[in-house]
Parts: structure tokens; sequence; C-alpha cells
């Protein structure tokens, strides 16, 4: 299940010199660190970093990390310095005084990292912390449900049989299974063919299925009434 689609792939940063660079995040599924990881590989290729030339780490101006105590997804800025420190190589540009790169966060994204719509930093001059103002939705689609189309749901006109949530880390075998069998009504007719589909949970909408290799196991029975 993806929580990076078309819809919510884009940040930009606008660096010291007011230019500002578009982040357009390949489509899968992301935890924030590596969504980090993928702003700060940008920054790096634009060389808008600085090298330990003692033990080789690299220097970011922009990170974001987990705030377990706060329930935030923090921004943090670091002050470009207007010259490489000592002990440090770097092929940027330096600014005259001391600055802050700013983050931008796109619609949709807001949401990934809990900020408001198109929320920004500032462009300050000291190390600043920017908490989400609201919770985060890492993952927005966190279960899928089945549906048959025939079935009859008091409850739901989408005959909904199962819902299915996502437990497991990526690349894992997902395994779902009720304690007990779960029967639901077929709607009056006659039919040669039962129709399943699978469901985004949030939208109701088909779900992308990237991985070809799904079992789904399912049960038919009479009930009381001699009906199917």
């Amino acid at each position: 299940m993806e929580n990076i689609t078309t819809l919510n792939k884009k940040l930009s940063y606008i660096w010291i010199d007011k230019i500002e660079y578009f982040i357009v995040l390949p489509i899968g599924f992301y935890k924030i660190t590596d969504i980090t990881a993928y702003i700060q590989y940008i920054m790096g290729v634009n060389n808008y970093t600085m090298t330990n030339t003692e033990s080789g780490s690299i220097t970011y101006f922009i990170d974001i990390v987990i705030s377990n105590t706060l329930y935030s997804i923090d921004i943090l800025n670091y002050p470009v310095p207007t010259s490489v420190p000592a002990g440090f190589t770097s092929s940027m540009t330096f600014p005259i005084f001391a600055k802050n790169p700013i983050l931008k966060v796109h619609s949709c994204m807001n949401d990934i990292l809990g900020y408001d719509i198109d929320f920004q930093t500032d462009a300050a001059s000291e190390i600043k912390t920017y908490n989400s103002t609201k919770a985060p939705n890492v993952l927005p689609d966190n279960s899928a449900i089945i549906v048959c189309d025939q079935v009859q749901n008091q409850f739901s006109n989408l005959g909904i049989l199962y819902a299915i949530s996502n437990s497991v880390s990526i690349g894992s075998l997902i395994i779902n299974k009720p304690s007990h069998p779960i029967y639901s009504n077929l709607k009056t007719g006659f039919y040669n063919r039962l129709t399943f589909r699978i469901l985004s949970s949030k939208t109701y909408k088909p779900m992308e299925i990237l991985d070809p290799e799904i079992n789904l196991i399912f049960s038919i029975k009479e009930n009381s009434k001699n009906s199917y």
C-alpha cells in the first residue's frame, strides 16, 4: 500500500540564494526516514552540503525527525555559515550573513508530516525546530476492504466482507486470517459468478496492487432458508 502517490509526492526548498528547488519523490511506500533521506539526497546532488574531512560525515541544513514524546514530525533547520568551518570541505557558495534554507511542505504532503497546507519554515539565522501542528498521517491507507458486489450488507451498499490491516513492514508477507468464518447473505437472484474487489478503506476506490502473488480463500454455504 503506497503512502506516497501522485497526489502528495512534492516538497521544495528555497536555498539561501532564493532559488526554489522542487523535490519529487518516486511513488512508493516511505517511512519518515526514507523521506528525509531523499530530501538530503537531492541536496547532496545540488552540492548544498558540507563534509567532515576527518570522519567523512555529511552535514545537511534540513532534517526531519520523529518525536515520539510529542507525537510529532519535527523539521530542523540549520543556518548556512558565512564560510566553510575548519575541518570541513564544501563546493557551495557561502552567504554574507548566516541564513537558514526554507523547506516548503506542499499540499497533501502536509498530511503525511502533520502540518498545515503549504506550511514553510522561515529564513532565520539560527537552529530552529518546527513541530507538527496536527497528528501526522504517515500511512493514509492503512487497511484495505474486501468487497463482493453480490453481497447484501445492511450497513453498507458496497457489500463489504472483510477488512485487512497492513500490520507488517514493506516486503513482508501479509497473512490475515479471521478467528472464525464470517458469512454474509447474498442478494436475492441467480448468479453464475461472484465479483470481488479490493478497495481503499479511505476512498473506497480500487487499490493498485503491486504484488501479483495474492491468495484469497472464500467459503459459500447454504443458510437455514435454503438460499445461497
